[in-house]
């Protein structure tokens, strides 16, 4: 999944400073609220992964499909968005750190029915806070944050996908769609009753 090198450290280096910059535009600071639009993301892009393992016939044709790797590629900028926003460590190499760790961890694992499972599990503890004014239960989000982070990342090692090329795949993606970048005079503002 990962090489070791100055050369893989520093694209992956630049693929989590460009998301953190890329983020930057859309919110001034993130809020509970941007957690939240990360958490759907993920959510979205698994039931994406889902669907293109149903379609695929053997796993040597999914593990070929351009548009599966692309959609890896969009599950990795949400979770490197919520990373940058739940870490306020001012440490650059904290992202690529964070994920050699998680690379050191992690077998191969391919159960993308599990991950959709996980992450929705996930977004409903945003939920609760959101929409019942529950308090946020940490230990369950532990619980589910590792298991989904398991089974995403457990894909690459299964396929034995290079991870920096996923990231520069996603970036191209992106950059094509978005050619200003992304940006939002969007605001939501959630009341609480209050």
């Amino acid at each position: 999944m990962i090489q070791s090198t100055p050369k893989e450290i520093k694209k992956i280096a630049d693929y989590g400073n460009w998301v953190k910059r890329e983020m930057l535009n859309t919110a001034a600071d993130f809020n509970q609220i941007d957690q939240l639009n990360y958490q759907i993301g993920m959510a979205e892009e698994a039931g994406e992964i889902l669907k293109h393992h149903g379609k695929a016939s053997t796993m040597a044709i999914l593990r070929d499909n351009v548009d599966f790797q692309l959609e890896l590629g969009d599950y990795l900028w949400y979770w490197t968005a919520w990373f940058h926003a739940t870490n306020s460590t001012e440490n650059p190499d904290s992202y690529y750190n964070e994920l050699m760790s998680i690379n050191v961890k992690t077998d191969s694992y391919f159960e993308p029915q599990i991950l959709v499972c996980d992450q929705l599990s996930l977004l409903g503890l945003h939920k609760k806070v959101f929409f019942l004014d529950r308090e946020f239960d940490l230990e369950a989000f532990d619980k589910y944050h590792r298991l989904t982070t398991k089974s995403f990342f457990g894909m690459f090692k299964h396929f034995n996908y290079d991870l920096s090329k996923i990231m520069s795949m996603n970036k191209g993606k992106l950059e094509n769609r978005y050619p200003g970048g992304r940006s939002s005079n969007i605001k939501i503002t959630i009341n609480h009753g209050k």
